[in-house]
């Protein structure tokens, strides 16, 4: 039985790729009662602060409007999960829209706590009715009918990670010395929690630095080439049902020869200096 990546109820999920359709919909949502279209706002911000800042939805929800300093574009969360504070830095696009907002909820609640009051305007938004409208704007996607399990507002953070990471790799970023920078930035408690391969592993009772292995007689065991073929062979024929450029035979060589050709492109697409 293959261990390495054996699916689990926790599994971080990312959207990547599709969050541009997800938002495009949450901008263009039209409320069916008049009376939540002061809402609409809030979706577009709050689910944006997730996917460009990774918070966490209750982080997003409770945050107050003193913790959310939009002169030097920093967010404050307080008493956060293992009740630890950290500062979030946010971008200037991401800030502006923020300022944006804050004067639009300011002119309908002045002096309000919550930097997204809900409906009743002196409590926080609800997480339960935003998780309800998440699920709602994900099912009016083309991609509702093609994942195995329907994301959640995490999938937005766990979104962030997979896409900072990527970034620093088509930068050349040594993404090993980063990641506690990650880490810190999101409220983990270590970089072991970052690592989110790991949780493959969080049902299986055996001690192994092995990243993917399987089981023989209650030992770990390094993956086997040929496991590693099969596997790929198994997904490339049912990807090839979907994509036809798929190729009739799929090694993991074409993995490693492709990442090397996209970097090559990127370092000769990077600007020359004038000293060569």
């Amino acid at each position: 039985m293959i261990h390495g990546l054996r699916y689990h109820r926790n599994a971080p999920h990312s959207i990547t790729g599709t969050t541009a359709e997800l938002l495009s919909i949450v901008d263009t949502y039209a409320p069916p009662q008049l009376s939540f279209a002061r809402l609409v706002p809030t979706y577009q911000v709050l689910l944006r602060l997730f996917y460009c800042c990774g918070l966490r939805l209750s982080e997003g929800c409770f945050l107050r409007r003193s913790c959310v300093d939009l002169i030097d574009g920093v967010l404050h969360i307080l008493q956060s999960k293992g009740n630890k504070d950290r500062i979030v830095f946010m971008s200037r696009d991401v800030c502006h829209m923020c300022i944006v907002f804050d004067e639009y909820r300011d002119g309908i609640i002045p002096n309000r706590q919550w930097f997204f009051p809900g409906g009743k305007g002196d409590r926080p938004f609800e997480k339960t009715s935003l998780d309800r409208k998440f699920a709602q704007f994900w099912n009016k996607t083309a991609f509702t009918s093609r994942v195995d399990r329907k994301p959640t507002i995490q999938s937005l953070r766990h979104t962030f990670v997979v896409n900072k990471m990527n970034e620093w790799m088509e930068d050349d970023v040594d993404t090993g010395i980063m990641m506690p920078y990650l880490s810190r930035y999101l409220g983990h408690s270590s970089i072991a929690e970052t690592q989110y391969l790991s949780i493959y592993h969080a049902a299986v009772p055996l001690k192994t630095n092995l990243l993917f292995f399987t089981i023989i007689k209650n030992s770990a065991n390094a993956m086997s080439e040929s496991n590693v073929e099969r596997f790929m062979a198994k997904y490339a024929n049912e990807a090839r049902a979907q994509c036809i450029s798929v190729p009739s035979k799929v090694h993991p060589y074409m993995f490693r020869r492709t990442r090397a050709t996209q970097l090559l492109r990127h370092q000769n697409n990077k600007p020359k200096s004038q000293f060569g």
